[in-house]
This record gives structure tokens, C-alpha cells and sequence, in this order.
């Protein structure tokens, strides 16, 4: 009864004497139940394994499973990443059966006890594994020290001793190799974070694949312990607050980095109030650039005023904030230096950066939530010690300096996050020089593992979305994207971008489209809601650009409308493919700000996570993050073909494709143009 595929074949721990058995017993009308209670605990969670995998196929409705692939052409790493899904699952099993004893080998034998052993018989040709004898079974009993059963270990890893953290009650191993359910995957996670709580975890899961569902999971398992949850932004930790355990600790790092600083580090006396927060853990507000050409006495330089040499230096500190370098340089100007000495630029950056860290309390310069975290940072300080265990969520948005404290903090981390969900160009995950996506958390004490079973889009996509993911170069992945088959994702194109006949997500890269939507939408008379960063943004940046093209210089400040002598200079050079240009052509017909927030006042409600469903949703892709709509439109920024054929900017225009897409149910709505390479898939 072995299989064929020696090459790539793991010893499973099943005696073909048992199967036979049992064979013999089914057929005969005999119960199964008296040789089940002659296994060892290995042998009963292999049993087990194979149980679960025969009933995942023929759920899946295919004999031949996801588990092998037989196609020389495709993949290699899909056979080797469902091999350690059998070998995690059997440790699974095996560990909870060491730990718990006769109780868990009951659940074990009542739930194979009807297992249909001849169908899994004739499975075996065309799995990986190969099945040993009695002796073999006894020598092999070892898992390895992620509890995973590891067929080509020497040493027995002894569990019996340790305790448990946390153990779900009323187990009932039914996991799905296959991955055709959500929460089979992460059923074994919870497992071996139950089990191994004291290792650090990296999570790395495609959009949709349920992140969410399992930090609230996670947050039960460590409810009893001293537990912090650390995102990024506010209205992350506002969605899923009522998710946790009620003693989980829910932080951004902003205020992160406040506590550590202001209450930790005795920092009130250094800097007095140039720390505090508001209650909503939102930044101070920042200096003008007027008063900061002021500190650092800027004077116009390069064809700049001293208030665009001001924006451009305090663009440079804020980008070595979010770095996790030692000191400002070159590296950290903005696009503005291109072509030009930054020598300068750099000098006057430290000036600026050490004005703000200036420990004198009586100073009127803010020091800013990032500022704070890269303080934190700079002085090598960590998480209190008085938390025991770390949470962080959407850890691909983490910049370098907030990397940098998780991973100097001796707390056992446990990261979640997608890496091609990196729109923001400060993520500590930006591509290397080798292309590759660095992950927070790296290295020999990190447990890495992928979850590619979305929930969201269904499987007839998933060629598209992987079409995506194998263009980032140099990047390869263990796994493909797989949609849920019971969900059927259309993907439709359109020539001209106009809002569709029924409600969806208008999504775009840049603001402009976002403004050509609520212009359209406004005047058919359609309900809509713009997202509310879109809307503060767009609530300032439409009367700069209107006062930019009415000749008033002095008048803007955001980076959108920066390094140009006019309104004019700026369309002809930036307009082609962002939506500028259409933009443009709207001000010509004499529209004004007034206008604007006339336009603003038809929205239909209050921006809610939920308002998508009967209305029009307007704003950015990287704004739409943890959201799933039924229907999203892509404006056709999102596929600007000069910004993609740029070595540096082509992964991260790449994961603004892939979030845009991986946030809609039913239906995508492409450029048919800018999407052809796509659309062939």
C-alpha cells in the first residue's frame, strides 16, 4: 500500500497492517472501535490526518487533491507547503494526544470511527506519503520543536511535561487539509501557539483569509495573561475592539511610544507638555511651514521659496522617523532633491530634528506621535516588561522604527499581516535590493507561516490575483492564492470611468479620480460616501489647487501640488495618468470652492465601516484597507503604466492593484485599457 512518489514522500505514521484491519472490519459489518484502541497515539492521529483528508476531497469534489501536484510545470513549493500542512496537522493531534491522554484518544477514535478506510485506502497512490510498519512507527514517534510530527527527525521531543497555556474544549480534529474552510488552518495555528506560546509568530495571509477573525481568537487565547494589542491607526483598534478578550490592552504605537516615553522613561520632565496626546490618541498638531523655515532659518534655495525648502526638510525628517536608520540622510529627501546636492537639505534636516528632540520643556515645537516613536526607537527602549505577550495587526503598514522597538522588545510577538498589502512607501516590508518583501519579524526564533485560503473573492479569480502576485520579481511564495469555490467573483471592464448603474466602491490610487467621483456622482444625482482621510484631504486640497491655478503661490501646501512654478507645469507633468488633467479641464468651467462644498453637503450619511451597501463609496485604495465591499471599481490610476514600468515603484503599484481587487465579493471592475496585460489572465 505505499505510494509511488518516494522522491517527495514523508513516512507516515500508519501501520498497512492497521488499514487492512480496518478494511476487513468495515466490510464485514465489524466494528472498527476495538482496533482503533489498539494504536499507539501516533498511529491514531495519522489515522486521523488521512480521515480528514479524504473527506476534504471529496467535499472539494476531486480525487485528485491540492495536496499533490502531479504537473511538473506547476509550482514546486505547493506540493512542499501541503506537505507541512499533513506534518503540522499530525503534530496537531499527536501533541494533544500526549498532553491529554485517553480523553483526546476517545475524540480520536469517535471521530474516525465511520471513516470510510477502503475510499482512503485507494487515495494513498496519490498522496505524498508512504506508510510504515509497526517497528517503524514505534522509532519515528517524535515531533519536532514547533510540535509539528517531523518524519525525518532523529530525537524525540518529549511533551508529556509541559503544561498547556490554553486548550480548546470539545476538540474535534475534524481539520480540512485541503483548505476549503477558513478556520481548519486556523485551528492548527491556535494549536501551536497553545502549545509553543513563549515563540514569536509571523503571519503572513492573503486578503480575506479571515486575519481578523483570528487576532480576536488569538486575543481570547491570551485573555489571562498580560496582553497587548498594537496597531497602527485608531480606527483599526475601533473595529475590533469588541472582538477581544476584555483584558486585552488596545494600542497604537503612537501611544505606544507616548506611555514608554511619558510615563516609562520619565520623559515629562525632558519635554513637558511637547508630549502629550489628545484623549483619542490622535498626533498634536504640527508647525506650519512658515514657523518651521523659521527655526531652521531657511532661505530660498534651488528655485524654492523658504517654505517649500521648510515642507521638503520636514518631509525628510518625518521619512528618517519612519526609517529604522541610525541618522538622517540622502536617502530620506523626498522626490523634490532628485537631481540636486542634498548635502544641504540633509544638514538643515538634522537641524530641524534636533530642535524637535530638544529636551526643553518650555520649547513651542510639538513633538509628534512619530517623532515619538522613532525617540523610542533611537534610545534602544522596548515594550514594558509588563506585558507578557504582543499582538500586532496589519504588520505590513509597520514603518522601520516601529519594527525596529518589536523586534528589540523580549515579549513573544505574534505579527499579522499581508505583504502585498504595502501601499504606503515607509512600510518596513518595501522590497529589498533583491526584491524581496522583509517581513517585521525575521529570524531562527520565528515561526513563519502563510495562510492562501480567502474567503472573500471566490476561486474563479484566482487566476488573476495570482497573476498579480507573480509579477512582484524576485519574490517567491510557498503557496498561490486560492478564492472559496462557493462564491462566484465576476470581473467586468469598462472603457470610460463613470460611475455603474448599481452602487460599488470607486477606488482610486491618487485624490484626483476621487474628486472626478464625487463630481459625477454628485451631479446624477446618485447617493454616496467619501472616505473620511479622503475627505479631510480633498477638503484641503481642492481650494489650494484652485487658488494654485488662480496664480496664488503662497496659498498651497500640500505635497500634491509641490515642486512646480505653476498650475499649468504641473498638469502638463503629472497630469497624464492620475486624473489631473480631467480635473483641470473641470476648474476651466469656472469652478470654485464654494462649489466644492456644495458638492460635499449631497453626501447621503456619515461615513460608516457598513454604509457601502446601498450607496456609492469614494476614496483612496490604501484607505480601503480591512474593508470587503460587494462591488469596487478601479479607477484607472491604479494601473498608471509609467509608474509600473519603474524598477522602484512597480511592487508597490503592484499591491495597490492587489488590494483594490482583494477588497470586493461579487464584482471587479477594471480599465479595460490600462488592464489588458491583466484581463488576459
Amino acid at each position: 500500500m505505499q505510494a509511488d512518489l518516494a522522491t517527495a514522500a514523508i513516512n507516515f505514521p500508519v501501520n498497512d497492517t492497521t488499514l487492512s484491519h480496518l478494511v476487513h472490519a468495515q466490510q464485514s459489518g465489524q466494528s472498527c472501535v476495538p482496533i482503533l484502541q489498539r494504536c499507539s497515539g501516533l498511529e491514531l492521529a495519522g489515522l486521523c490526518v488521512l480521515d480528514s483528508v479524504s473527506k476534504s476531497m471529496a467535499k472539494a469534489g476531486t480525487v485528485q487533491s491540492s495536496i499533490v501536484e502531479t504537473s511538473i510545470d506547476k509550482t514546486k513549493h505547493k506540493q512542499q507547503i501541503q506537505l507541512n500542512k499533513l506534518e503540522r496537522a499530525l503534530g496537531v493531534v499527536a501533541d494533544d494526544i500526549a498532553e491529554q491522554g485517553d480523553s483526546a484518544k476517545r475524540a480520536v477514535i469517535s471521530r474516525v470511527r465511520q471513516a470510510d478506510w477502503a475510499q482512503i485506502v485507494a487515495l494513498l497512490p496519490s498522496l505524498p506519503i508512504q506508510l510504515m510498519n509497526a517497528d517503524d512507527v514505534s522509532d519515528n514517534a517524535q515531533l519536532s520543536e514547533q510540535g509539528v510530527f517531523d518524519s525525518a527527525a532523529q530525537q524525540h521531543r518529549e511533551y508529556e511535561d509541559q503544561e498547556p497555556l490554553y486548550r480548546t474544549k470539545n476538540t474535534t480534529y475534524n481539520f480540512n487539509i485541503v483548505g476549503i474552510k477558513q478556520h481548519d488552518e486556523q485551528d492548527i495555528l491556535i494549536h501551536e501557539l497553545a502549545r509553543n506560546p513563549e515563540e514569536s509568530l509571523s503571519l503572513q495571509g492573503v486578503a480575506g483569509c479571515g486575519k481578523t477573525t483570528l487576532v480576536a481568537r488569538i486575543s481570547h487565547l491570551f485573555n489571562e495573561y498580560s496582553t497587548l494589542y498594537l496597531t497602527k491607526n485608531m480606527d483599526q483598534i475601533k473595529a475590533i475592539a469588541p472582538k477581544l478578550g476584555k483584558s486585552i490592552k488596545s494600542w497604537t504605537f503612537d501611544y505606544l511610544a507616548h506611555y514608554i516615553l511619558y510615563y516609562k522613561w520619565s520623559g515629562k520632565s525632558y519635554w513637558g507638555r511637547r508630549l502629550e496626546l489628545r484623549p483619542d490618541h490622535t498626533k498634536l498638531r504640527p508647525l506650519s511651514y512658515h514657523q518651521i523655515a523659521g527655526i531652521i532659518n531657511a532661505v530660498p534655495m534651488n528655485g524654492y521659496t523658504a517654505e517649500t525648502v521648510a515642507k521638503i526638510i520636514d518631509r525628510t525628517v518625518t521619512n528618517y522617523c519612519a526609517s529604522a536608520d541610525i541618522d538622517i540622510g540622502p536617502q530620506h529627501c523626498p522626490w523634490q532633491v532628485d537631481n540636486l546636492s542634498p548635502t544641504l537639505y540633509v544638514e538643515l534636516a538634522k537641524t530641524y530634528w534636533k530642535a524637535i528632540k530638544n529636551p526643553d520643556p518650555g520649547s513651542n515645537i510639538p513633538i509628534l506621535g512619530i517623532h515619538q516613536i522613532k525617540l523610542v526607537e533611537e534610545n534602544q527602549l522596548a515594550i514594558p516588561a509588563n506585558f507578557n505577550y504582543v499582538i500586532v495587526d496589519e504588520s505590513h503598514d509597520l514603518t522601520g522604527s516601529m519594527a525596529a522597538i518589536i523586534k528589540r522588545s523580549p515579549q513573544a510577538i505574534i505579527a499579522l499581516g499581508d505583504r502585498f498589502q504595502i501601499t504606503d512607501s515607509k512600510a518596513i516590508c518595501r522590497p529589498g535590493q533583491n526584491g524581496t518583501l522583509t517581513p517585521p519579524l525575521e529570524g531562527p526564533v520565528v515561526r513563519d507561516r502563510h495562510l492562501f485560503q480567502s474567503m472573500r473573492a471566490g476561486s474563479n479569480v484566482d487566476s488573476v490575483f495570482n497573476e498579480v502576485l507573480s509579477k512582484h520579481v524576485a519574490i517567491e511564495l510557498p503557496g498561490e492564492f486560492h478564492g472559496v469555490s462557493a462564491r462566484n467573483t465576476t470581473i467586468t471592464a469598462y472603457t470610460e470611468f463613470t460611475p455603474p448603474d448599481s452602487p460599488c466602491a470607486m477606488l482610486s490610487r491618487d485624490y484626483w479620480y476621487a474628486f472626478i467621483a464625487i463630481v459625477q456622482l454628485a451631479q446624477a444625482n446618485r447617493p454616496f460616501v467619501v472616505m473620511p482621510a479622503t475627505l479631510r484631504t480633498l477638503q484641503s486640497l481642492i481650494p489650494q489647487s484652485l487658488s494654485y491655478l488662480h496664480g496664488y503661490q503662497t496659498q498651497r501646501s500640500h505635497s500634491q501640488l509641490m515642486g512646480y512654478d505653476s498650475w499649468a507645469e504641473l498638469v502638463e507633468n503629472t497630469g497624464a495618468n492620475n486624473g489631473l488633467a480631467d480635473t483641470a479641464a473641470f476648474f476651466r468651467k469656472g469652478f470654485t470652492s464654494a462649489q466644492f462644498t456644495q458638492l460635499l453637503s449631497r453626501q447621503t450619511r456619515v461615513y460608516t465601516p457598513d454604509c457601502y451597501s446601498d450607496c456609492y463609496y469614494v476614496g483612496l485604495v490604501s484607505e480601503s484597507k480591512s474593508k470587503e465591499m460587494s462591488r469596487v471599481m478601479l479607477a484607472p490610476d491604479v494601473f498608471d503604466e509609467h509608474i509600473l514600468q519603474k524598477k522602484e515603484q512597480r511592487t508597490r503599484m503592484l499591491n495597490v492593484i492587489y488590494t483594490g481587487m482583494s477588497r470586493a465579493l461579487d464584482e471587479i471592475i477594471l480599465p479595460k485599457k490600462e488592464s489588458e496585460w491583466l484581463l488576459e489572465s
